[in-house]
C-alpha cells in the first residue's frame, strides 16, 4: 500500500494504534548534503489478515504529524535493524526519541548469530528467504517510484516480522530478553542523538598525529570551522574544503590570502578577499578568514555556531510546514556520509 495523501496518512496511523509491533526502515539520500534527504518511510504490522505493509512518500507527504503518537507510543514496540541514523532522523522530526525500540541486529548477536549480522544474512537464517541488491544505489527522491523500487523498500519491514518474532522468542529461551532491552535503552536518551562535538573531529583526520603545538590547535580550529559551516550549508564536509587541505593548512599556515588559492582542496568560493587600497593583499590575519587568528575567539564562535546550527524540533511535525521535505540531520558518527539505501 502506498501513502501520498495525508488523509491517508491519518487513516493509517489510526489503524496503527492497537498494534503490538510495528517495523520500519527508511529510504534516504546523503549524497551531496549533509543532512539525509528522506524519500519514504516503510511500516509493517501483524494484522488480522495476515500482515500490513505500507510505504510512505515523504515528498507526496507533508505533514507527517499523525506518526508521533505512533513513534512514542509506550505500549508498542518499534522494531529495527541496526537503526541509529532511521532513529537520528525521527529524533530530529520528533524532538525525541523513538521509544520503545527493538534492534533485531543487537538481538541477534546477544544470541551468538554474528557480532554484527547483516540483514540480508539474518533474513536468510531465519525465514530462507535471500533479498535483492537491485536497489542498493538507489535514488529515492526521484518520482515516480518504480513498482520494484516500492517491492525492494517494503520487503525489508515485510521480513523483518518473521524475524523480529524469531528472536523474541530465543531471547525468551535463553533468559536474555531483559538484557537486550536494556541495550536498547540507549536508544531512548536524547544524548545520543546530539551532534558531534566539532572541536574533537580533528583527532580523526590522517596526519594529525604528526602535528603538534601550534599546528596541532591550528587543525583544531580549522575542523570545527568546517563542520559548522557544512551543517548550516547542508554540504558535505569535503566540498567545503578536503581533509588533506585542512592538515596542509594547519602545518603551514599561510600569511596573506592571496596565498590561499594556492591551496589544493580548498575550494574557491571559500577565499574571501577584503577590499585593499593600492592593489595590495592584506595579511590573512586582517582578512575575513581571521576568524581563526585567536583560539579563544574561534572557540566562542564556534559554540555558538553550533548551537544555532542544530535545532531537534523539525517544522515538518507542524501542520503548517512550507520546509522541503526530509531537510533533517541524523547525528550518526560518519555525518551521515552513506549509501543512498538502507
Amino acid at each position: 500500500m502506498l501513502i501520498e495523501t495525508q488523509r491517508d496518512l491519518i487513516t493509517l496511523s489510526e489503524g496503527l494504534r492497537t498494534a503490538p509491533y510495528i517495523c520500519i526502515d527508511t529510504e534516504f539520500v546523503s549524497e551531496r548534503r549533509y543532512y539525509p534527504e528522506v524519500g519514504t518511510i516503510q511500516i509493517a504490522t501483524p494484522s488480522t489478515k495476515g500482515e500490513q505493509t505500507v510505504l510512505v512518500d515523504t515528498l507526496a507527504v507533508r505533514d507527517l504529524s499523525p506518526l508521533r503518537h505512533i513513534l512514542t507510543s509506550a505500549s508498542m514496540v518499534k522494531v529495527f535493524h541496526a537503526p541509529e541514523q532511521d532513529l537520528a532522523i525521527f529524533f530530529r522530526l520528533l524532538g525525541e526519541p523513538v521509544r520503545p525500540v527493538f534492534d533485531s541486529q543487537v538481538a541477534a548477536a546477544l544470541l551468538g548469530y554474528s557480532q554484527r549480522p547483516s540483514f540480508r544474512d539474518l533474513v536468510e537464517r531465519v525465514t530462507g528467504v535471500r533479498l535483492e541488491k537491485g536497489h542498493t544505489f538507489t535514488d529515492w527522491l526521484r518520482r515516480p517510484l518504480a513498482p520494484s523500487q516500492v517491492k525492494y523498500a517494503l520487503d525489508d519491514v515485510r521480513h523483518l516480522m518473521p524475524v523480529y518474532e524469531r528472536l523474541v522468542q530465543e531471547l525468551e529461551n535463553k533468559g536474555r530478553l531483559q538484557w537486550a532491552r536494556e541495550e536498547f535503552k540507549r536508544y531512548e536518551k536524547q544524548s545520543y542523538f546530539l551532534p558531534i562535538d566539532e572541536r574533537t573531529l580533528y583527532l580523526r583526520l590522517r596526519g594529525a598525529e604528526q602535528l603538534s603545538g601550534k599546528s596541532l590547535a591550528i587543525l583544531q580550529e580549522l575542523t570545527a570551522w568546517r563542520e559548522v559551516t557544512a551543517r548550516s550549508e547542508n554540504k558535505p564536509r569535503e566540498s567545503i574544503i578536503m581533509d588533506a587541505a585542512l592538515v596542509d593548512l594547519a602545518r603551514r599556515p599561510r600569511k596573506f590570502v592571496r596565498e590561499l588559492s594556492e591551496v589544493r582542496g580548498l575550494r574557491a568560493p571559500r577565499i574571501h578577499r577584503p577590499r585593499q587600497k593600492g592593489g595590495k593583499s592584506f595579511p590573512l590575519n586582517s582578512s575575513p578568514l581571521s576568524t581563526f587568528s585567536s583560539p579563544a575567539c574561534a572557540r566562542s564562535r564556534m559554540s555558538k555556531a553550533s548551537r544555532a546550527a542544530y535545532s531537534p524540533i523539525a517544522p515538518m511535525f507542524q501542520p503548517s510546514c512550507s520546509r522541503e521535505v526530509g531537510q533533517m540531520c541524523p547525528y550518526s558518527k560518519d555525518g551521515g556520509a552513506r549509501p543512498s539505501a538502507t
